[in-house]
């Protein structure tokens, strides 16, 4: 079992806010109007608040200070703790601190020099942790086929164009297998991909002539699942907001959502509510722009006939 989060320097600050108004978590949720597991994973590093809510809590924090502070009954002791921190809550040096370490943690980026060094292996047993905390994840892919739905030779010729070595390469994708197993057999999460015409024409040096149509037909089987959810981008769709790259969007609860983006040297995760609210609008547009699921399931079909020479 994966070490448990360690807690951020934000996530400390969250928790010290809390207890010092004496706040339980379900208190503390109700006050900035998120779920109580949101302030546990905000609290443990788990996830990321936005500067917003951050700044709501230490308000909701100094008016519950301020309410603790006219009770007659306090200690002395008590009292020069709560003046303290009250002192400390209501400082400018206090915000900019916070907003600070809101920004700090918002984004986090991972190089592919340093994913290939520390193991491409573990790299997708990171992202399945990920994933088995998502409802729901959502993807738009026009670069590859999904990884959630390669097959083992697929992601064999692919994992080779990132690790030369062979036997490192096929345990990575057979470590990518094993999340393909788990998204297939359901029901949850829920997995909904766009991905272009073009990320399926994709071949790679030395591939068996049957890599694509292997490849189409298992997409087409995840398709027919009542948990997956698959739409095709034909080529010639007019873009609008146009992603630089292929993202992922995992849902993991209310108001709780995590981005991975891919661009060509680095993969960059998003926390804050703002960037994951941008990623909300190219993902609309783009469900929006491709064929329906019905449609794409003709269109799988069409291709693998053509494929297959029939």
């Amino acid at each position: 079992m994966p070490a448990a989060a360690a807690p951020s320097p934000l996530g400390v600050e969250l928790r010290w806010m809390r207890k010092v108004a004496g706040m339980s978590g379900k208190q503390a949720a109700e006050k900035t109007g998120v779920s109580q597991v949101a302030i546990s994973r905000w609290e443990t590093g788990a996830r990321h608040p936005d500067l917003a809510a951050v700044d709501s809590l230490r308000s909701a924090t100094i008016e519950k200070v301020g309410t603790l502070l006219a009770d007659d009954t306090l200690t002395g002791a008590e009292r020069r703790q709560l003046v303290e921190a009250f002192d400390r809550l209501t400082s400018e040096d206090y915000r900019l601190l916070l907003s600070r370490l809101v920004d700090e943690g918002a984004t986090e980026v991972l190089s592919t020099f340093v994913i290939t060094r520390t193991g491409l292996v573990e790299r997708q047993q990171e992202i399945h942790r990920l994933e088995m905390q998502a409802y729901q994840i959502r993807h738009f892919q026009p670069l590859f086929a999904p990884g959630q739905l390669q097959t083992l030779e697929y992601a064999r010729h692919l994992m080779l164009g990132y690790e030369k070595d062979p036997v490192k390469a096929e345990a990575a994708a057979e470590a990518r297998v094993e999340r393909v197993k788990v998204i297939m057999k359901g029901p949850r999460p829920k997995y909904h991909v766009v991905l272009t015409e073009s990320a399926l024409d994709v071949t790679f040096k030395d591939a068996p002539p049957d890599l694509r149509v292997g490849l189409l037909k298992q997409i087409a089987e995840g398709a027919r699942r009542p948990h997956i959810t698959v739409q095709i981008m034909p080529r010639g769709r007019p873009y609008g907001l146009v992603p630089i790259g292929s993202f992922v969007i995992y849902d993991i609860g209310k108001d709780d959502s995590v981005v991975l983006a891919d661009t060509f040297a680095a993969q960059v995760t998003f926390r804050s509510s703002r960037d994951v609210r941008q990623y909300d609008m190219f993902w609309e547009e783009l469900v929006e722009l491709a064929l329906d699921p019905h449609e794409s399931l003709n269109w799988l079909a069409d291709a693998i006939r053509e494929s297959e020479g029939n």
